[in-house]
């Protein structure tokens, strides 16, 4: 028989509790349905958060915990990081196995820099819970913008036997506020022949630029900028659409402090495949639930909050991206439980296409990957 789920003690007080002000500022943002200024993505550690809070696993006798949750929001409150490590220090719990039996949300690609201390203290020694599981989210040696003050180690001989990115539990990315269904309620999902669109991609491509400042390519390896080619080629977004490829694609810079082009701020970025210089974030969600497949395609790294709002929109994702396995939600290795989350099937509700192939001829691609999703349903 397998053992049963571990209870978990979460830390209280006011060290410990996230900021009344910041949880307030993240319900509003919810309630006003927008992507708050493209943040909307991270708001995980809070979801997290607030789940955690009323879990039937929860208990308040840190005697009869095997798991012990610090509650800092580094990404949305980054002082609760730094009052959290203080207090942290000092607790009997910690000091017993130093860390080791701990477990710290972040959600943002520079973890290390945001949780200072609690890295070293939690991150590091214990179980984080991260949108990713990539080593340069959790090395301190990666230079953080965030915070300055931000403590610089070297990794010793110790330290690096002790980074293990299986310790790392993958959370999905929360989908676009507008896509998320009220609490409690099912998700309402419209059928694949009232569709009207059958391939979709709305996002972002940012370039990144040499030390001389000439162009090196767009950072996702080409994925997106495939793209900008096909629709160059086929004359525009509309030709696409003849074809049944609905494609939005804006323009920014990479290292752009307002560089999140998402719905609600893609006014600032420079479209350069599709009309308008906007995409409202109602529009947005309109627009993914009248697609039967949506395009996810690899950004900055493997990973983005487009799998999930294909899921919260009911179309079928096309993955292109070659090293997303190991960062797809809930995805462990094996011999973590019962910590081990249940397993996604996402190979039966999701589609391939390796990165070079999408590189070298996106269409014929996309084409021969829905062929072959055809025939296999067609055989069912």
């Amino acid at each position: 028989a397998l053992p049963s789920a571990p209870r978990f003690f979460m830390y209280e007080g006011p060290d410990y509790d996230p900021s009344p002000e910041v949880l307030s500022r993240i319900r509003s943002t919810l309630d006003r349905e927008s992507d708050a200024n493209g943040k909307a993505e991270f708001f995980g550690e809070a979801l997290l958060y607030w789940d955690l809070l009323e879990h039937p696993l929860r208990t308040h006798d840190a005697a009869a915990a095997s798991l012990f949750v610090v509650p800092a929001l580094p990404q949305l409150d980054p002082d609760s990081a730094s009052r959290a490590a203080i207090k942290l220090a000092k607790e009997p719990t910690w000091q017993r196995r130093r860390g080791e039996d701990h477990l710290v949300a972040c959600t943002h690609w520079q973890c290390a820099g945001l949780l200072k201390d609690l890295f070293w203290m939690v991150a590091l020694p214990g179980l984080t819970v991260a949108l990713e599981r990539n080593a340069a989210w959790l090395d301190p040696r990666v230079v953080h913008w965030y915070d300055n003050r931000t403590k610089k180690r070297k990794f010793d001989p110790e330290t690096d036997r002790r980074f293990c990115l299986d310790r790392v539990i993958v959370l999905p990315y929360p989908s676009h506020a507008t896509l998320m269904p009220e609490c409690g309620q099912p998700p309402q999902y419209s059928p694949w022949n009232a569709r009207r669109i059958n391939v979709s991609f709305y996002g972002t491509i940012r370039e990144k630029r040499g030390p001389q400042g000439g162009r090196v390519s767009d950072s996702s390896g080409g994925v997106r900028l495939a793209l900008v080619k096909l629709a160059r080629a086929h004359g525009g977004n509309e030709a696409l659409r003849r074809r049944g490829l609905d494609v939005r694609l804006f323009h920014s810079s990479e290292f752009d402090p307002n560089r999140r082009c998402g719905p609600g701020l893609a006014v600032r970025c420079r479209p350069i495949v599709g009309s308008g210089g906007k995409l409202q974030g109602r529009e947005y969600a309109a627009a993914m639930r009248d697609s039967i497949f949506c395009l996810h395609l690899r950004g900055d790294t493997s990973t983005s909050r487009r799998l999930s709002d294909s899921v919260a929109a009911g179309c079928i994702p096309i993955i292109i991206s070659d090293y997303i396995g190991p960062n797809m939600p809930f995805a462990m290795a094996e011999g973590h439980f019962p910590l081990l989350p249940p397993h996604v099937p996402y190979d039966e509700w999701s589609l391939r296409i390796r990165e070079a192939d999408f590189i070298a001829d996106p269409m014929a691609a996309i084409d021969a990957v829905l062929s072959r999703f055809l025939l296999r349903a067609g055989g069912r």
